[in-house]
C-alpha cells in the first residue's frame, strides 16, 4: 500500500510522481496471484497511459475536462482547484490520526496542500466536485454511458466494466483490514473502474441489500457512489469528514441499505 512513492516528495504534478513510481515500486505478487487495492500507484499509472496514449497530445487535465467533465455537464468538477471554485472548497477534516499521511504541493500550503493546488494533476485524489455532478456521472453509467443526449460511453463497454475480474479473491487491503475488526473479509468482487457488489454476506460499503449486480466506487472515508441496475437506483455521498476505513465501511452499509429500502 503505497500512498506516497517516496516519503516526503510533492504529489501534485503528475510527471513527477510517474517518475517516482516507475524508480521505487516493485509488484508484492505476480500477475493473477492476489487482489489488492493500490490506492495511488494504479490511479496514476492510468491517469498516465489516458495521456500518453491520447492522439492529440493533451494533459490528463484537458482530456478530463474536454471528454468527460464537459460534454456531461459537469460545471463545477475540476482536475485541481479551478480558481472560480476556491471559494466553495471545503478541505478534508481527518476524524483519526494519520500523522503519516501528507499530501504535499509544491506551493507547500501544508499537510493537505495538494487539494489546494490549481494546476494539481493527481488522477487519485485530485478531482474537486459537487455532489450534483458526482451524480450526474453515476446517471450516466447507469443509463448505459450516456446522459442528456451525451454518450461517454458504450453499453459495451459499461458491461465491461461490471465484469468481476478477481472471482473470490480476499481484498489485501481492505481484508486485513476487516480482520483485525473480526470481520469475515470482503472480496475483492473488482471490475475494471469499478467494485461490484457480489454475493457474499459481508461488511460492505454498498450496503447488504442492493443487488448482487450493484457497482461503484469509495474513496478514502468520505465519498460513494454505487448504482444498482436490477433496481435502477443511484446513489452518491461526499463528505470532508475522513472516517477510519471500519468506521466508514460501517456507515456507508447503513446508508446503503437505508437507501435501496426507502425506494422498493
Amino acid at each position: 500500500m503505497t500512498f506516497t512513492p517516496v516519503p516526503g516528495m510533492y504529489i501534485d504534478r503528475l510527471d513527477e510522481v510517474i517518475d517516482s513510481v516507475c524508480r521505487t515500486i516493485h509488484c508484492e505478487a505476480e500477475p493473477g496471484e492476489q487482489a489488492t487495492y493500490s490506492p495511488m500507484v494504479n490511479h496514476a499509472l492510468m491517469g498516465e497511459m489516458v495521456r500518453r496514449t491520447d492522439p492529440g497530445k493533451r494533459s490528463f487535465r484537458n482530456i478530463m475536462t474536454e471528454d468527460l467533465f464537459a460534454p456531461l455537464g459537469l460545471k463545477d468538477t475540476s482536475v485541481g482547484l479551478r480558481p472560480d471554485l476556491r471559494g466553495r472548497h471545503i478541505k478534508p477534516e481527518w476524524m483519526y490520526e494519520h500523522s503519516h499521511l501528507k499530501h504535499l504541493g509544491h506551493s507547500n500550503l501544508g499537510p493537505d496542500g495538494a487539494f489546494e493546488e490549481p494546476e494539481a494533476e493527481m488522477p487519485w485524489v485530485g478531482i474537486a466536485t459537487t455532489a450534483s455532478d458526482l451524480f450526474r456521472l453515476a446517471e450516466a453509467l447507469r443509463r448505459g454511458g450516456t446522459l442528456d443526449g451525451a454518450r461517454i460511453l458504450s453499453p459495451v463497454t459499461i458491461a465491461q466494466m461490471r465484469v468481476n475480474r478477481t472471482g473470490e479473491k480476499i481484498n489485501q487491503l481492505h481484508g486485513k483490514n476487516a480482520i483485525m475488526r473480526g470481520w469475515d473479509p470482503m472480496p475483492a468482487y473488482s471490475g475494471l473502474g469499478v467494485f461490484l457488489r457480489g454475493t457474499a454476506m459481508c461488511h460492505h460499503q454498498f450496503g447488504t441489500l442492493t443487488s448482487p449486480e450493484t457497482f461503484g466506487q469509495h474513496g478514502q472515508g468520505s465519498a460513494l457512489y454505487w448504482v444498482d441496475p436490477l433496481h435502477q437506483v443511484t446513489f452518491v455521498f461526499l463528505s470532508h469528514g475522513v472516517m477510519n476505513e471500519a468506521e466508514s465501511v460501517e456507515r456507508f452499509q447503513r446508508l446503503s441499505d437505508l437507501v435501496i429500502t426507502s425506494t422498493l
